[in-house]
């Protein structure tokens, strides 16, 4: 059942991804899309029902920083009031802007030295292996040159211009990999200098939940994450609960109602996984109806949580068996024990539970620090190519994570269209997650919109959720 609306407001916060971002771009293009006349919100389709505003952002406590709000929704059955929308982005490009050259060659030799059989999944080794012959390639040109210019000095000019063409290439490929993937080097890798990096990111993400968590305007906050953000997102999603369930007390009876129907569905849902194949669409449906349920519960108060939704746009978390640890068993490990989030999350104690009692003996109850996925809904929108040889074809970067964080993440495969010049439309999809189409008709149409907008459900809509799960069984 859907919670009741009292008029207030509902706070979206986009996490960027990779590369050198300029603030505000991302969020005003996601908004563009997210907030059409084709996501028919309003009865009307005209310019004003879709008018947004910028205002200023005193929430990041940043000059570059604006936060876009929107009209009132119409209100559901049920409800006194709609929901306006502020949308705000978690701008963090410039904490990673020193990256350098050896900070991605570290990187990139740890994701090279690797034991293919063992450590590297069967669905990366074509991939790896081509990475492996293009860093051969440019490190080996030179000595090729060299030997074969000493045995045959009339090879010379060739020999020199093969050199100068490994340089060249490797002075554009230089800017390129820092720039675009030095962010991902910086915040995956714990070592002595990242640590600052990773910290600084964190908190930001951090302090900006807090605040919104204490500004009672918002009933509701919905957290998104495109590509390296999904995992700074799942990071700040972790801490801002584990701060959480130092607030909220679960001892009263509707607590308690609530998280026995939450463990009850998540039980179910587990065993559905382990009998391998699809889990049903309809027991996942019970586990997430069962999540809304708790977060009315734990939202109440003033102390409450209110992230209803973790959304993943393009994640590499797929991969996290490879970014995150050395291979799959130590990711499992990290997992059980509980450093990373699952959804359902894992239980403790004796009956196992997502809540414990102290040993105070005072009667009270708390959630444990890794227990955020059983209030707060994570759907996956991804694009996955459909062989390991054929990389190209969609998002190489994203793909389905139910496999690795549990049956609870919502998986919906969508096909973006990429508006690149020279390659097909379904190549390279990674930025294309929001893009839109020509007309409007287009936009009403396109999957990966339409997954997007159900994704949001920024009405809080029952009916969106179901359609969501429609789209989970055609994927």
């Amino acid at each position: 059942m859907a919670p009741p609306s009292s008029g207030k407001k509902v706070a979206v916060v986009l996490i960027h991804g990779m590369g050198e971002q300029h603030p505000m771009d991302t969020l005003r293009g996601f908004v563009r899309s997210v907030w059409h006349p084709a996501s028919r919100l309003f009865a009307s389709d005209g310019a004003d029902a879709y008018r947004t505003w910028t205002k200023p952002d005193a929430v990041s406590q940043s000059a570059e920083l604006r936060r876009i709000t929107t009209r009132r929704t119409p209100p559901l059955q049920g409800r006194d009031h709609g929901s306006r929308v502020d949308f705000f982005e978690l701008y963090w490009a410039d904490i990673t802007a020193d990256s350098t050259w050896g900070d991605f060659a570290q990187w990139f030799a740890r994701l090279l030295w690797r034991k293919p059989m063992s450590s590297v999944p069967k669905r990366l080794r074509p991939l790896w292996g081509v990475l492996w012959w293009l860093a051969l390639g440019v490190a080996g040109a030179p000595l090729v040159a060299l030997n074969v210019a000493i045995a045959n000095p009339q090879a010379m000019w060739w020999c020199v211009g093969s050199v100068v063409l490994s340089a060249l290439v490797l002075l554009v490929g230089k800017s390129f990999l820092v720039r675009y993937f030095g962010d991902v080097a910086r915040y995956v890798t714990p070592s002595p200098r990242n640590v600052r990096v990773r910290h600084a990111a964190r908190r930001r993400g951090l302090e900006l939940l807090q605040a919104l968590h204490a500004n009672p305007d918002y009933e509701r906050i919905v957290v998104v994450g495109h590509s390296l953000g999904s995992i700074l997102a799942h990071d700040i999603v972790a801490l801002a609960w584990e701060e959480a369930t130092r607030r909220i007390d679960m001892a009263g009876p509707m607590c308690a109602q609530a998280l026995q129907q939450c463990e009850a569905a998540a039980a179910d849902l587990d065993r559905c996984a382990d009998l391998g194949g699809p889990v049903s669409a309809l027991a996942l449906r019970a586990y997430r109806d069962a999540q809304r349920e708790l977060l009315r519960v734990l939202s109440s108060g003033v102390d409450g949580w209110r992230v209803s939704d973790l959304v993943t746009l393009g994640s590499p978390l797929t991969h996290a068996d490879v970014l995150l640890a050395e291979s799959g068993d130590e990711l499992q490990t990290k997992i059980d024990a509980r450093e990373l989030l699952r959804s359902p999350p894992i239980k403790e104690g004796v009956p196992p539970s997502f809540a414990y009692a102290p040993r105070s003996g005072n009667g009270k109850r708390f959630m444990h620090h890794a227990a955020a996925m059983a209030a707060t809904r994570w759907t996956n929108l991804y694009d996955q190519p459909p062989s390991a040889w054929r990389f190209l074809h969609g998002d190489l970067i994203s793909g389905p994570l139910a496999g690795l964080f549990g049956p609870g993440v919502l998986d919906v495969a969508v096909k973006p269209v990429a508006k690149h010049r020279l390659l097909p439309q379904h190549w390279m999809t990674h930025n294309a997650y929001w893009t839109l189409l020509t007309g409007t008709a287009s936009n009403a149409s396109a999957g990966h919109l339409q997954a997007l907008r159900h994704a949001l459900n920024l009405t809080d809509d029952p009916a969106a959720e179901v359609q969501l799960l429609n789209l989970l069984a055609r994927s």
